[in-house]
């Protein structure tokens, strides 16, 4: 006589669960890991809000005299900005390094997956910060009148927009056809 058994899937016990199952340090690794990645993403808002984003220059004036983006480009590579990636490494290698030292200590799943989330949102502030300081490093003028003039995109918006809905329409066309395209060859579908 053979018995067979369904499997049985993990209770789905939600947020609270989870919650009631941290530990200080699980919360601690994870909230410093979200305060490493907040940190870089504010921090430079705010700094080039204050430093400006574009300004007005006189009519007939060369691009290399005044251009549109020079408040962005001083504010990109400002010494507060450079404190502020700096920052960003500091507290993400502590959230990492918090995080690894505590999640053989945690007492359950729950809380080792918080520690190690923490952990890995402070590397990823870290990597975050490390690009933004070779990209302050590099020619950031250029790339900002290039590529950061909002003025620009005023005069490419209508095409965009009319690319977004193509690019729209050919995935919703594309799924359909998968979709009919996978039931006809499972047999679902009869004509």
């Amino acid at each position: 006589m053979t018995t067979t058994a369904t499997p049985l899937a993990p209770p789905d016990r939600g947020i609270r669960h989870f919650t009631k199952q941290q530990t200080p340090w699980s919360w601690a690794a994870l909230f410093i890991g979200i305060l490493a990645l907040l940190l870089p993403i504010v921090a430079t808002i705010l700094i080039l809000t204050a430093h400006g984003w574009t300004q007005e220059c006189p009519e007939g004036v060369e691009r290399t005299v005044c251009s549109p983006t020079d408040p962005l480009v001083k504010g990109l590579i400002s010494p507060e900005l450079g404190v502020v990636a700096f920052a960003t490494i500091g507290v993400g290698a502590a959230a990492a390094l918090l995080s690894f030292s505590q999640v053989r200590r945690v007492p359950n799943k729950h809380a080792r997956e918080a520690a190690i989330a923490g952990a890995v949102l402070g590397l990823q502030a870290m990597a975050l910060a490390l690009v933004f300081l070779w990209f302050r490093g590099s020619n950031v003028d250029r790339f900002a009148r290039n590529f950061l003039d909002i003025r620009l995109f005023a005069e490419f918006f209508d095409r965009f927009v009319n690319g977004a809905k193509n690019t729209l329409i050919l995935s919703i066309a594309g799924a359909a056809l998968g979709f009919a395209l996978g039931l006809i060859l499972r047999g679902q579908y009869l004509p």
